[in-house]
């Protein structure tokens, strides 16, 4: 099985080296290994040092099952490094926001939606998209995804998905409001920060706690 050691020291500074640096813990996924910190998890992942701080080395890896060797390690180096993950395609797109959402990473949950917005929502997938970001309570990409069907409703009516729109009256009750109060988007307060996110601005909130994270582990290491 393959091995993906994880130092601290070098996660810190952006790399992934072979080596081990003081890890406690083991990760299985696939046909691959995840060593990892339970320090760490505490304190930037309580999901996996929930799942993690009863097992130490000598229990031997701890199985995980719900995400994809790729998706686990992108995980991982978000958790560590704040990196955020090269999305090529819809289907990691989702299967990472999916991750993102199970093991509780807002920042990278948020930074996944604003990827979905801005490279693959069209109106053709609007609808799919929309009962997508209701399962797992994605503002920014249900307001967009309400948008393009206030922009063309035709096109993104068409969709096969539209007829699971259409079974869910309250999903329907947030079209109504939308198109008769523009202002109340996807069923959130007026006032709510989550609803002033753009995708633009949503990446400069990660960007800044990207910096923030890394200024703290500088000045920790310091002393």
């Amino acid at each position: 099985m393959e091995s993906e050691g994880t130092s601290a020291t070098n996660y810190f500074s952006g790399t992934l080296p072979r080596t081990i640096f003081l890890s406690d813990i083991v990760f299985s996924v696939g046909e691959k290994e995840f060593r990892a910190h339970k320090n760490i998890l505490y304190i930037r992942c309580k999901i996996l040092y929930e799942i993690a701080k009863n097992y130490d080395n000598d229990d031997g890896p701890i199985q995980i099952h719900s995400v994809t060797a790729e998706i686990f390690k992108s995980i991982l180096d978000f958790v560590y490094t704040m990196k955020t993950p090269e999305i090529e395609d819809e289907a990691t797109a989702t299967d990472s926001l999916v991750a993102a959402d199970r093991y509780e990473c807002v920042d990278l949950k948020l930074y996944v939606e604003s990827v979905i917005v801005d490279k693959f929502l069209a109106a053709e997938n609007a609808a799919e998209f929309l009962i997508f970001a209701d399962s797992y309570s994605c503002v920014l990409l249900k307001e967009a995804a309400i948008n393009l069907f206030v922009a063309d409703a035709e096109t993104v009516k068409k969709a096969d998905s539209w007829m699971k729109v259409r079974e869910s009256h309250r999903l329907l009750d947030e079209f109504l409001d939308i198109v008769t109060c523009p202002k109340k988007v996807a069923g959130v307060n007026e006032t709510s920060e989550t609803e002033q996110l753009d995708v633009t601005t949503l990446r400069e909130k990660l960007s800044e706690a990207i910096s923030n994270w890394m200024g703290a582990v500088r000045f920790s290491s310091i002393d």
